[in-house]
C-alpha cells in the first residue's frame, strides 16, 4: 500500500517539476511605471519607512490656474509592488477649480472629467507619487468661452529628515546589499530591488547581480561608475553587476550613493549543512522502554533544479544504543507567496526511511509522510529567515509519523527546534514508538555543483 502511494507521489512530483519549469516567470519591466503603479492588479506592499502624505506635495509647473486648489488627501498613501521587486507609492489627489463650465484631468494616460456643480469643478483621482515632470498631471478647463490649462507635478520633501533615504527590497537581503549614502537634497529618495542572474554554457557558469534602482526626484540621468546614464524606466535604472569589485557608485546632482554587495562568481546549485544538539528521546518496543537524553546529528542537503523547485535531503541520527536514524528525500516546490512576497509557502513531496536497533536486530522502515513549509523572509533581522514546517503521516494501519520544526538564521548558521514522533509495526512482536524533542545548531559545510 505504501509503495503504491509513494509511486503516485513521485508521479505527482514530476508534474510539479514540469509545471514549475514551464511556468517560470521572466521579469519584464513595465512600459509605463506610473501606469503600473495605478493598476489594480499590483499587490499592496509594506512601506519601506514611516512615510505619510506630508512627505509629498503637488505643485504647479509654470502658470497656475486661477481659483484652483490641489492637495493630496490625508490617509490615502498606499505602497504597491511593481515589476515584482520595486515598491512605490500612490495616493488620492483632489483638484477643485471654481468658475468653470467643463474640464478634465489627465495623468498616466487616464482622463478624469471634472464633476461640475454650480460652476465648481471637482476631480478626485489616484496618482502615482513619482516626482518631477516625467509624471505630469494636466488640468484643462473651459472658462468664459476659452480653454485654459495648467500642469502639476508631484514633489517629495523629507519632512522627518531621515538619516538615510536609501531602502532595499527583501530580495536584496541574501546579497548583503548596503549603502554608504550622501543624499544631499531633501527632495529625493531611493529604492533598490535585486535578482540573481546566471548564464550557463558549455563548461562555464557566470553569475551576476541585477539591480533595479528607483531614484525619485533626480530626473532621468545619473552617473553610474562616473558615466552619465539614462534611465531605463521612469526614474529607474537597470544595472547588471559582476562579483568584482562588489560595489558601484551612483551620482546625481550633489548626491552620491555607493552600493556594496556580494555575489559569488560561480553560483552552486547544491549545498550541504550539518547540525548537532541535545535532544530528549523516548523509545518503546516489546524489548525495551527508554527515556533519556542524547546528542542528535542532523544533515541538511539541497539541490536547486529551478529557482522555485529543489530536491532536499534531511537526516537525523540519534547517538544512543538504538542508533535511531530518520533519512528523508523530498522535492520542495514553492507553491505561492503572500504578505508582500515575504512569506513563501512550499510543498514537500517524497518519502523517508526510519532505522533503529531493538531486540538485537537493526530494522529499516520505509514511510511516505508529506510536508508543508512556510518561510518568513527577513524575520527579525535582514538576511535572517524563519521557517516553520511539518511532515505528517496520520495513523493508518497502526503506522504514523509526525515531524515539525522551527528554524531561524542565515544560510550559513541557524538554530532549529525539532520534534519527531513515529510508530511502526514490528511484525508479530508488537509496535515500536519513539519521540524526540530538542535543539540543533546548524552550519553550512560547503556548496557544490
Amino acid at each position: 500500500m505504501r509503495v503504491k502511494l509513494f509511486l503516485l507521489l513521485c508521479a505527482f512530483a514530476l508534474c510539479f517539476l514540469q509545471s514549475s519549469t514551464a511556468g517560470a516567470v521572466v521579469l519584464q519591466p513595465a512600459p509605463s511605471l506610473a501606469h503600473e503603479v495605478l493598476s489594480e492588479s499590483v499587490p499592496s506592499a509594506f512601506a519601506p519607512d514611516d512615510f505619510d502624505t506630508s512627505d509629498f506635495s503637488v505643485e504647479w509647473t509654470g502658470k497656475k490656474l486661477d481659483d484652483a486648489d490641489v492637495f493630496i488627501e490625508q490617509g490615502t498613501l498606499q505602497w504597491v509592488r511593481v515589476s515584482e521587486i520595486l515598491v512605490l507609492p500612490r495616493a488620492r489627489i483632489s483638484i477643485v477649480v471654481h468658475g468653470v463650465e467643463a474640464g478634465q484631468v489627465t495623468n498616466a494616460g487616464f482622463a478624469v472629467p471634472l464633476t461640475i456643480r454650480a460652476g465648481r469643478g471637482v476631480a478626485v483621482l489616484p496618482a502615482a507619487l513619482i516626482s518631477g515632470p516625467v509624471n505630469p498631471i494636466r488640468v484643462t478647463i473651459w472658462r468664459g468661452g476659452q480653454e485654459l490649462s495648467g500642469q502639476l507635478q508631484v514633489r517629495f520633501n523629507d519632512s522627518k529628515k531621515r538619516p538615510s533615504r536609501v531602502f532595499f527590497d527583501a530580495s536584496c537581503s541574501r546579497f548583503g546589499l548596503n549603502a554608504a549614502s550622501h543624499i544631499q537634497s531633501p527632495n529625493d529618495w531611493m529604492f533598490v530591488g535585486c535578482r540573481a542572474v546566471t548564464i550557463e554554457g558549455g563548461g562555464h557558469r557566470t553569475s551576476s547581480l541585477e539591480l533595479y534602482v528607483y531614484w525619485d526626484g533626480v530626473g532621468q540621468t545619473m552617473e553610474v561608475g562616473g558615466i552619465e546614464t539614462w534611465s531605463t524606466l521612469t526614474s529607474t535604472w537597470l544595472l547588471r553587476l559582476s562579483s568584482e569589485p562588489g560595489n558601484v557608485t551612483l551620482r546625481a546632482g550633489k548626491s552620491q550613493v555607493t552600493l556594496r554587495y556580494h555575489i559569488a562568481e560561480y553560483l552552486h546549485y547544491g549545498s550541504l549543512g550539518l547540525g548537532i544538539g541535545p535532544y530528549h528521546y523516548t523509545f518503546r518496543s516489546p524489548f525495551e522502554d527508554v527515556s533519556s537524553y542524547s546528542g542528535v546529528v542532523t544533515l541538511y542537503g539541497s539541490y536547486f533544479i529551478t529557482e522555485t523547485f529543489r530536491v532536499v535531503v534531511f537526516d537525523a541520527t540519534e547517538i544512543s544504543s538504538q542508533y535511531f536514524t530518520d533519512l528523508g528525500v523530498y522535492v520542495n516546490t514553492e507553491y505561492f507567496r503572500f504578505l508582500d512576497r515575504r512569506v513563501v509557502a512550499s510543498l514537500l513531496l517524497g518519502g523517508h526511511v526510519n532505522g533503529f536497533r531493538t531486540g538485537g536486530k537493526y530494522h529499516l522502515k520505509v514511510g511516505i509522510p508529506q510536508g508543508v513549509e512556510a518561510s518568513f523572509i527577513d524575520a527579525f533581522a535582514k538576511g535572517h529567515n524563519l521557517s516553520v514546517g511539518a511532515f505528517i503521516y496520520p495513523p493508518i494501519d497502526g503506522t504514523s509519523y509526525y515531524n515539525t520544526w522551527l528554524r531561524w538564521g542565515t544560510p550559513r548558521i541557524f538554530g532549529e527546534v525539532n520534534y519527531i514522533s513515529w510508530r511502526e509495526k514490528l511484525g508479530r512482536s508488537g509496535d515500536v514508538y519513539t519521540q524526540t524533542f530538542g535543539l540543533s545548531l546548524g552550519l553550512s559545510l560547503f556548496r557544490f555543483l
